[in-house]
């Protein structure tokens, strides 16, 4: 490879910048173009794009929410362990804001697809907030391991009636057996 070429193909990467003037300011075909490049920019982007998402242009908060999609479920292919953990890091920084209850559930939904036992603690905490809890045990329901199963138990011992039910039905969905966690019916 030249230095020509070099240049010329890091040139033509787009960055957080111009991905999000792409989104924000751009036709249809421009905004389509940007979500398939969103995946070059990386996990890097998702804060940027959340605040997209907040914004009053509805083909912009849209077109940022799928960037948002395609690039953390890009991070969750084999190998990218590393890329995966820091868009699940963003995506909590979105859910843990003053976003707008719908941008903080959808970065929870996504939280749940791709994060593991270090995106717990955080999911953990939105239980107690009532706006979001459920969002939050539904992405805890998601992630394996012995871990989101203990915030969803620890939860349960001071959660409200009408949220053990629900909290139960994670258990099941999990394939935990309720005695198995302690929980008498």
């Amino acid at each position: 490879m030249t230095y020509n070429t070099v240049l010329g193909e890091a040139l033509q990467e787009p960055t957080v910048g111009s991905l999000l003037g792409q989104i924000q300011h751009g036709d249809t075909s421009a905004r389509v173009t940007a979500v398939k490049q969103s995946l070059l920019v990386g996990h890097k982007a998702i804060v940027s794009l959340g605040e997209v998402m907040c914004g009053e242009d509805a083909a912009a908060a849209k077109t940022a929410w799928e960037a948002v999609k395609a690039i953390s479920y890009h991070t969750s292919r084999p190998g990218a362990g590393a890329e995966r953990a820091d868009a699940a890091k963003r995506l909590g920084d979105i859910a843990a804001s003053s976003k707008p209850r719908s941008v903080r559930a959808k970065a929870i939904a996504l939280i749940g697809a791709i994060g593991a036992a270090e995106s717990v603690p955080m999911l953990a905490k939105l239980l107690l907030d009532a706006e979001l809890r459920e969002d939050a045990r539904m992405a805890l329901e998601r992630i394996p391991g012995k871990t989101s199963e203990a915030a969803l138990k620890a939860a349960q011992d001071g959660a409200p009636d009408e949220f053990k039910a629900a909290i139960e039905l994670s258990f099941r969905h999990r394939r935990t057996r309720l005695k198995d966690v302690g929980v008498a019916r």
